[in-house]
């Protein structure tokens, strides 16, 4: 069984060992994965704030309620609705104005009905662009910072580590492991969240078997994980757990200290964690 502080101790060791480059690399696996310590949080409504059909009688005053009276049909009146805007028009000038206000109302929905479109078209450029860069590009570089970390538990390793799995002669597979990884744990998340937290432990190997072992196929890789993780799973999540007063530290210094310290400080226990769990394999 391993220990939880003897993986930390061993994580903080490596991580000082070659300071600046785990911090590097930790930057940018935060950058390129949010994995952020930390979240703003503002309040749009106030409490007292309701917002239904009522109207605050301050914004209008007496005379415009003869205003409004103005477009009231009369039970008695026979004139049709165009009768009664044509009359506006060559007549009292009141009742013109309601047909500029008609035509610029229109004109006002034309535009945000345009402005909703192009909203939505950009909006839909913008997260296939992001899809595509995750699923390609931040994925494949997330594997390459856990091969770092495991390289880096033995020596000090080099930053480019990071960029591994693109000249590795096996891109397609890594690409391929990481989506299905992510799909799998996210279907699991939509039937119950618990399913997806226990899911997502069983698969926590995954990415480091494929760092070191890019040519692995996909179903050995979950299999593996699954078999490391066996028994395994809610010590995990307690040794995640045991890094909160770290995280709540990064917090209070606006993630500061997260990038310096905490984050290369929790990857590089994590890569520890690996290679005892393969020891026992």
């Amino acid at each position: 069984m391993w220990n939880r502080a003897e993986l930390k101790k061993k994580g903080k060791a490596a991580f000082k060992r070659n300071y600046w480059v785990c911090v590097l690399v930790a930057l940018i696996i935060i950058l390129i994965s949010g994995d952020v310590d930390f979240q703003f949080y503002q309040d749009f409504f106030d409490d007292d704030t309701t917002y239904d059909s009522q109207i605050d009688d301050s914004l209008y005053d007496e005379e415009d309620d003869d205003y409004f009276e103005n477009f009231a049909f009369d039970e008695d009146e026979q004139e049709s609705v165009v009768d009664r805007v044509t009359n506006g028009i060559v007549g009292n000038n009141k009742n013109g104005n309601f047909l500029s206000n008609l035509l610029l109302t229109k004109a006002f929905s034309s535009f945000f009905g345009i402005a909703g479109i192009v909203f939505f078209v950009a909006f839909a450029i913008s997260f296939a662009i992001s899809l595509a860069l995750s699923i390609f590009v931040f994925n494949v570089l997330l594997v390459g910072g856990n091969r770092f970390f495991i390289q880096n538990a033995e020596k000090p390793a080099k930053v480019k580590e990071l960029l591994y799995g693109f000249h590795s002669n096996h891109y397609k597979n890594i690409v391929k492991i990481q989506f299905f990884k992510a799909l799998y744990t996210f279907l699991w998340t939509l039937l119950l969240i618990i399913p997806g937290i226990v899911k997502s432990y069983e698969y926590y190997m995954v990415s480091y078997l494929i760092a070191e072992h890019p040519e692995m196929e996909m179903d050995e890789a979950f299999a593996r994980s699954k078999e490391m993780m066996d028994g395994n799973k809610w010590d995990t999540f307690v040794l995640h757990l045991s890094f909160i007063l770290w995280q709540t530290l990064s917090i209070l210094t606006l993630n500061i200290l997260g990038v310096l310290y905490v984050k290369p400080y929790v990857e590089a226990t994590r890569a520890e964690l690996y290679l005892v769990l393969k020891e026992k394999q």
